[in-house]
């Protein structure tokens, strides 16, 4: 009796064991690490997921792992870089793109990160992203090797225009010059004299009165900085770049 006691109470266990294992095992295969890394530099993204949903977010580099929480439950959509020298070492200078979309929202950000391998420094920040009539025309030619493009989605809210965004809407484009303290706005004419035909082009196609007056000052912030110049107060405000991390660590 005893012993078919025992041999009871086992299975009871076993079967409450078993049981504890699959609805974990169940919960798990929807919960997922992703880890994302960029070629040629010490810094790797782990996102802890959940339904596509991310948990936990961290950035591991040489001086350790930080927590990002700025990005907790948004939802990873891509991810993109490309390799810049804003130094002197002749190693590539990352700039890396990972493109999120908001909780319970179509409103999509970006995180970028970018690394100056001189400086043993990398940059977070997060800032606006979304489609544009950027998209139609071909990749601009940037003989710069310091310097990136962040496309903003929004069109500046010039003569009280309100906010203008989407795919049909030529939106303002930021020169960013990547340097040893970091990514910083800059003017550099030989960007914006290439986007003064385009934005003279779209203007001239507008049909609605409004629009078609902010494209020209839009025309007009382009120009500016086609001369070395900084934009208008509107296009200032229209930047919403927000670095949110820093870190460094010994070569």
């Amino acid at each position: 009796m005893r012993e078919a006691a025992l041999l009871r109470d086992g299975k009871i266990i076993l079967s409450i064991t078993l049981i504890f294992v699959l609805c974990l095992l169940a919960r798990q295969s929807h919960a997922y690490v992703k880890a994302l890394t960029a070629p040629g530099h010490p810094l790797v993204l782990i996102l802890d997921q959940e339904d596509h949903i991310i948990r936990k977010a961290f950035l591991r580099s040489p001086e350790g792992v930080r927590p990002l929480k700025q990005i907790e439950q948004h939802t990873l959509l891509s991810d993109s870089y490309i390799f810049l020298n804003a130094d002197s070492d002749f190693l590539g200078d990352l700039v890396w793109r990972i493109e999120l979309r908001k909780p319970k929202s179509e409103e999509t950000i970006s995180l970028w990160i970018t690394s100056v391998t001189e400086a043993s420094t990398v940059w977070l920040a997060l800032a606006p992203a979304g489609s544009s009539l950027w998209e139609i025309f071909p990749a601009l030619p940037n003989g710069r090797e310091d310097v990136f493009l962040y496309i903003a989605p929004q069109l500046p809210e010039y003569r009280a225009l309100g906010k203008k965004s989407g795919p049909e809407t030529l939106t303002f484009i930021y020169t960013m010059l990547l340097t040893k303290n970091g990514p910083k706005l800059a003017a550099i004419p030989e960007i914006y004299t290439q986007l003064l035909p385009l934005a003279a082009l779209v203007r001239k196609a507008q049909e609605d009165k409004s629009l078609e007056e902010a494209y020209g000052e839009l025309f007009n912030d382009f120009n500016r900085m086609a001369c070395g110049n900084m934009p208008s107060r509107e296009a200032m405000n229209n930047f919403l770049w927000e670095r949110i991390l820093t870190v460094r660590w010994k070569r």
